[in-house]
């Protein structure tokens, strides 16, 4: 408290930026805003995109492939791309021989742990095969606050696909069905939804539904919220639009 610098007086507040777009690179984010819409784009996170326009809030864009178990997809980097950014995910999911006769005639087999279940390292003495690949990109672009979302998810085929847009619980959606057996879950077959919050809205399109395995395995817990789903099998491409 006796440095002097501190004893300045502080800069004029100014007002808040309404009109941006900017890469945080140590936060492995971006932010776009355009008046009273803004949008949200992260990497290192099962959400990958956020959406507010003014009161009515789409709290995650999330997707998950059923894939081994393991198929949540969150995107290893943020890649922009003149003014495009890309997240991508790359997985690879065995299938495991059983020992040979070398290594049970050694006694790796009957390795236990101390629960009485068999050592964690029993899996990696087995050779893999048939080994299976998933590639998932996700480009999203942007015009005057309206976002396109461009999925795409290769390799593997006939591998279930669930994308799940999670809104805000206290708006009313349109357009949509109840999804089976899911609480505040909702299925957009085609066309056009809609999210109203008082006087805002947001408008999200096409839909698209394959199938209604919405939770597929490997996924995290649906949101706490109204949640609306797309879904499809591999190889699968979809633009989703949201504005």
């Amino acid at each position: 408290m006796s440095e002097p610098i501190f004893g300045r007086d502080l800069p004029a507040d100014q007002a808040l930026p309404t009109d941006y777009a900017k890469v945080f690179t140590y936060s492995s984010l971006a932010r776009i805003r355009r008046g009273n819409a803004s949008g949200t784009i992260l990497a290192g996170n099962t959400t990958l995109f956020s959406y507010r326009r003014g009161g009515a809030a789409l709290e995650a864009v999330r997707f998950a492939s059923a894939f081994f178990g393991k198929g949540q997809f969150v995107g290893d980097t943020l890649d922009e791309q003149a003014s495009r950014y890309v997240l991508r995910q790359e997985l690879d999911g065995p299938y495991f021989q059983p020992l040979t006769a070398e290594q049970i005639a050694h006694g790796d087999h009957a390795r236990m742990a101390p629960n009485g279940t068999l050592a964690t390292d029993s899996r990696a003495l087995r050779k893999r095969s048939n080994i299976q690949t998933l590639l998932s990109q996700v480009e999203i672009t942007e015009n005057k606050g309206v976002f396109k979302l461009s999925f795409s998810i290769q390799g593997t085929d006939d591998v279930p696909v669930a994308i799940e847009l999670a809104f805000r619980h206290g708006g009313k959606l349109e357009g949509v069905e109840p999804a089976p057996g899911v609480k505040d879950g909702y299925l957009l077959r085609s066309g056009k939804g809609r999210y109203v919050a008082g006087d805002d809205v947001i408008e999200f399109s096409p839909g698209r539904v394959d199938h209604t395995y919405t939770q597929v395995r490997g996924a995290v817990p649906k949101w706490d919220g109204q949640s609306v789903y797309i879904t499809g099998l591999t190889p699968f491409t979809f633009d989703l639009t949201i504005g």
